[in-house]
């Protein structure tokens, strides 16, 4: 083998050349995976509290008796809302898939009474 060609081989399997390059490159896939994981952890929060405000939301309208504003809450929801009822209180419950995820916000309000006139 010619020393030329040997040299060459040296260089390319020994050298570091380009090795901070794949560094770096490395470096910025991590940084941009952990910055997108956290990014869809934060909408994935601020989703849920949006659907536990809207939760309870529906409950106190219910609680109150006003059909009207639980009925524009309920279209409003992102999600599939269930009402129940038991004795003295109102429970709803907002279920909403978000990606791999499956969020559920619950609600508990007082049956209000109506005023006496």
């Amino acid at each position: 083998m010619s020393s030329r060609i040997r040299s060459t081989l040296h260089r390319l399997c020994v050298g570091d050349e380009g090795q901070t390059t794949v560094e770096t490159a490395f470096g910025l896939a991590a940084l941009v995976t952990v910055m997108a994981t956290a990014l869809s952890g934060l909408v994935t929060i601020a989703m849920y509290l949006g659907l536990t405000d809207a939760a309870g939301a529906i409950a106190r309208a219910e609680a109150r008796g006003d059909a009207e504003t639980v009925a524009e809450l309920r279209a409003d929801a992102d999600g599939q809302v269930a009402i129940s009822e038991t004795s003295g209180t109102v429970r709803v419950t907002i279920r909403r898939s978000a990606g791999p995820f499956s969020l559920e916000a619950r609600a508990v309000a007082l049956r209000e009474r109506a005023a006496s006139s």
